[in-house]
């Protein structure tokens, strides 16, 4: 499977760290990365021919416009809660602190222009300059590096990062996973698996299924659970398991919560009387 690099921006934490328009940024070099598309010539050209940056009175100024963080952020509609309009104002707050903040600490100046932030992403690998006879094609690399990387960051936010990065990898997995209980088996309350035999369901490696496992059951979607012996029962005489542990060959109940995986997997507003 070729890598996702549009993928790369959320999998590895950018909108996190960037001001908004970062990523704007980074879809109009997407656009014509895809398209293939050879613009030629500065910023200034490239601003005018971009779907993403049309002259608009979000950017009344062109690449000289100052960069918006998002902190007047405006209700879209006269029904949207003013609470909900506020706790978005203070995270972009929050955003705009940790950035400058992080900046300091490398040592660079905050970018105050459009045409600042485009040279730091330039700097960073977040976009590439190709150049042509004459002129320059703006394109995405082939993957894009991590805001750690580049950037001194709190550890409590590269710890969030990283196990984003890896409930992003073992996705895929969980979800080939979730068709086949869900559609193969018909949503069943629980049966009784091994991972060899999940393994061999879905065509994928045990050790790729356990970590998959392990991670959707963090996600509180899954249990797994096995008969105790005499003695050490708990609720209906079962034990948790624990999936890090268990031999790939030995059988336990695996328990979806189906109506935890409808609202957060498919995002679905389910309430108790579905």
């Amino acid at each position: 499977m070729p890598h996702d690099v549009y993928q790369d921006w959320f999998r590895n934490g950018w909108d996190a760290v960037m001001p908004p328009g970062a990523y704007s940024v980074f879809m109009s070099c997407s656009y014509v990365t895809d398209a293939e598309a050879e613009i030629d010539g500065d910023l200034t050209e490239y601003f005018d021919l971009s779907t993403c940056f049309p002259r608009s009175p979000q950017y009344p100024h062109g690449w000289e416009t100052l960069v918006d963080w998002g902190e007047n952020v405006r209700p879209r509609s006269p029904f949207e809660d003013p609470a909900s309009v506020e706790r978005e104002r203070r995270r972009m707050r929050d955003r705009r602190e940790l950035f400058e903040q992080a900046m300091a600490g490398a040592g660079l100046p905050c970018p105050q222009t459009l045409r600042e932030l485009v040279r730091l992403m330039t700097d960073w690998g977040l976009i590439e300059p190709y150049p042509l006879a004459p002129g320059v094609l703006w394109r995405l690399p082939p993957a894009l590096p991590y805001p750690d990387q580049v950037l001194p960051l709190p550890e409590s936010l590269t710890s969030w990062m990283e196990e984003q990065r890896w409930v992003a990898l073992m996705n895929p997995v969980i979800d080939r996973l979730l068709d086949y209980v869900g559609h193969f088996l018909d949503f069943p309350d629980e049966m009784p698996v091994s991972l060899d035999l999940l393994a061999a369901c879905i065509d994928e490696d045990v050790p790729s299924v356990r970590q998959a496992m392990v991670v959707w059951q963090g996600q509180g979607q899954i249990s797994a659970e096995r008969h105790c012996p005499c003695g050490a029962s708990g609720p209906q005489g079962r034990c948790p398991v624990n999936l890090e542990r268990v031999p790939s060959n030995r059988r336990f109940l695996l328990l979806p919560d189906w109506m935890s995986i409808l609202r957060d997997r498919a995002g679905l507003p389910l309430d108790d009387s579905v």
